[in-house]
Order: structure tokens, then sequence, then C-alpha cells
């Protein structure tokens, strides 16, 4: 089962985290054609069906991760509705559990976790929302018993700088902190750095810091899972980390590294990801390694996801 220090290192380490959140496709304008025929002699309407296009948007459509060896880790598909939101992820071929969406008006305010066998509820998350429809909590559950609480703050900017997690809702009520996540941008808003604040039972914290570095090349079309998806900040979306935060520009490579507090410098690696596109500037496919924190520089994941798309009008 599940523990809450594995939790917490699928958290951090592996990036869970999607900041910025994905761009939406730009809407077409409304506003009606200029009427240029004013004779009405033959009544013939100059507009036609060909005249406009509709709009479409690529969704994923299926996940697959494996191993540096190749062996099957997962494989997942997403099916959506008539309006374009997900409503259920499921397995393949790898043993796993049904994931159900469910929505209140445009957001999505829980997941469903099934058992693919016996169709049995084994966990679920809910979540929760402020006045501009950003996530502000999410509250993790297993066998219905509260397992974790998470609250996120944004600053004046909308982006999200603080993750507070709670152990339980006990913890949640009494304001007990169990760690905490900080995130920092630069000039481009684009994160480089990350603070990661572990908070001890008799008042003391420990704090460690992450430098992000990223390469980009042009615009692209990132992954999508539909707006009230793409706003959930939680790995529980797709099962596995894809960095959704990078709004408008084509992602090759992110590394991220600890930083010595004392010096300020960086230390070693804990993370790294390669990326690549279609031909249509989506993002369908990634390795990504996990080293270990304490500087020995043992890979603890090399695995490598492909991801494939339904085009969607919109």
């Amino acid at each position: 089962m599940l523990n809450k220090n594995s939790f917490r290192l699928l958290f951090t380490a592996i990036l869970i985290i999607a900041i910025t959140g994905l761009s939406s496709c730009s809407s077409s304008d409304d506003s009606p054609p200029d009427s240029t025929d004013d004779s009405g002699m033959d009544g013939s309407d100059d507009s036609t069906d060909d005249d406009a296009t509709d709009e479409t948007l690529f969704f994923i459509s299926s996940v697959t991760t494996r191993d540096v060896d190749g062996t099957l880790i997962s494989d997942r598909t997403y099916t959506y509705n008539s309006e374009n939101q997900l409503m259920e992820s499921a397995p393949v071929s790898y043993p796993s559990n049904k994931v159900f969406y469910v929505y209140e008006g445009d957001l999505i305010t829980q997941i469903d976790f099934i058992n693919a066998i016996d169709g049995q509820r084994i966990k679920y998350v809910e979540y929760f929302y402020n006045a501009q429809d950003q996530l502000s909590r999410s509250i993790f559950y297993v066998s219905d018993n509260v397992f974790l609480v998470d609250v996120y703050e944004y600053d004046s900017l909308d982006r999200l700088v603080r993750t507070i997690t709670y152990d339980d809702d006990i913890a949640f009520e009494n304001n007990e902190i169990s760690y905490a996540n900080e995130f920092y941008y630069d000039e481009d808003n684009d994160l480089y750095e990350e603070r990661f604040i572990d908070y001890f039972s008799d008042g003391t914290t420990q704090e460690l810091v992450r430098k992000r570095v990223t390469q980009f090349q042009e615009p692209t079309n990132l992954w999508n899972l539909g707006d009230a998806a793409n706003k959930l900040r939680h790995s529980f979306i797709l099962g596995i980390s894809l960095p959704q935060r990078f709004a408008n520009s084509q992602i090759l490579l992110e590394e991220s590294y600890n930083v010595d507090l004392d010096t300020d410098e960086i230390d070693f690696i804990i993370y790294e990801a390669e990326f690549t596109s279609d031909e249509n500037g989506n993002v369908n496919s990634a390795t990504f390694k996990v080293y270990s924190d304490d500087g020995s520089g043992t890979v603890l994941t090399d695995r490598t996801i492909e991801i494939e798309f339904v085009e969607l009008e919109i």
C-alpha cells in the first residue's frame, strides 16, 4: 500500500506539480461577416457552410510508460464526453484501477479510483476551488480515511507559489504542517527554483533547494486533457509526472539540481528529462531519470513515456 514517504518522493522528486497549467486554444471571432452585397437582386446567400471552419485541438488519448529495459509499467486510455471533458481513464493491458472524473459545472470536484476487477472504490480525491476557479485544496482518501490534505497558494500573477501538505484532516484542522513546497519564477515566468520544507513535531524545519534548468524551442501544443483536468495540480490525472507548466514553449530538456545551502551552489543532479514532439507539435514522448537525493548518482527511476492524441472539435 502507498505510504506517505513514498507518496512524498513521488510528489517531490518526480515533479508531480504542474505549475502554470496549459494554455487553452483561443476562440474564433464571433462577429458576423461584413456584408458587401446589398443588391438583393438574385436572392442568393453569399455565405456558405464552406466559409465556416471547425476549430480543433489535440487531446491525450493514451499514455504508455516503460522501464529503461522496455518492461511495461502502465498503459492507459483517456476518454472524453461530447463537451471534451475528461470522463474516464482505463488500463489497457497492465492491471490497474479505472479512474472516473466527477464534475460540477466546468470543474472536476472528485476523482474516483475503482478496482477494475471487483468494481470497488479503493481511493478518491476531492477538489476545491477559490473564487477565480483555481485549485485551492485537495483531499486524498484511502478506504474513506483522509490520507493527505494539500493546500495551494497563488501570487498576484496567478502563479502557484506554495503548496502545503498535512498528514490528515486532524493535522489540517490544527495547522500541523507535514511539509511545504515553494516555487520561484524568473522574469519570463519560468520556474527556476523549488524549495522543499519539512516540518517536524518539535517545531524545527529542514529545507531542501532545487535549481531548475530548462531548454526550450518553438511554441507547441502541450499535453491537453480538457480545461477542467488541466487546472488540477496533481499527478492523479495521468498517474505519472508530466510537466504541464509550460504554456507557450516546447520543452526539450529539463534538469533539476540540489543546491548546497551553505554555498548556494549547485551540488548534484536530482532529475533530468528529454522530450520529443510529433509533426503537429505535440510532445509525444519523454524519457526521465530520478536520482537519489544523497548525491551518490544512483538512478532510482529511469523510464520512457509515449503519448498518443485524438483531435477533437472545440
